[in-house]
């Protein structure tokens, strides 16, 4: 299991939303969360970088998951969820911050393989909640799509 927590114990998730899709991030893994950002074009980067914010004088990627995810994308600002990863900070790009939410170990699944290969490249499994699934995305995973 990828989520870092123990069997029968339980963590702390931050939510969000993009295009109708459920996600989440373990609290650990994010730094903060803010409104959006002016940012700085970055010729010749990957498709996924939006570009470069400057966060309190540290520099970091803003990654585009609806480009990641293959959606369309939205005319209303991003919300940015700064998060760490092994390579430093990055930006991830989200539609809407939801709720931290407690989750409890046995609600964790492996990510379906019926899911995209998009979708499977960026997460690290599905909480089931009463009402709905959380996708958990990984950073490490989102900064190796885009050194692809």
């Amino acid at each position: 299991m990828n989520l870092e927590i123990k069997s029968n114990d339980s963590a702390q998730l931050v939510t969000f939303v993009v295009n109708k899709m459920y996600l989440g991030l373990e609290v650990s893994k994010v730094q903060e969360v803010i409104r959006c950002q002016d940012m700085t074009n970055v010729p010749l980067s990957s498709q996924y970088v939006t570009g470069l914010i400057n966060l309190r004088g540290q520099i970091m990627p803003a990654i585009n998951l609806r480009k990641i995810l293959g959606m369309p994308d939205h005319d209303k600002p991003p919300m940015n969820v700064v998060a760490g990863s092994e390579s430093g900070p990055l930006c991830i790009l989200v539609d809407e911050v939801g709720d931290v939410i407690h989750v409890h170990s046995n609600n964790y699944e492996r990510t379906p393989e019926t899911l995209s290969s998009s979708v499977k490249g960026i997460s690290n499994g599905v909480i089931k909640l009463s009402k709905q699934l959380v996708l958990m995305i990984d950073p490490e995973k989102i900064t190796s799509v885009l050194l692809n």
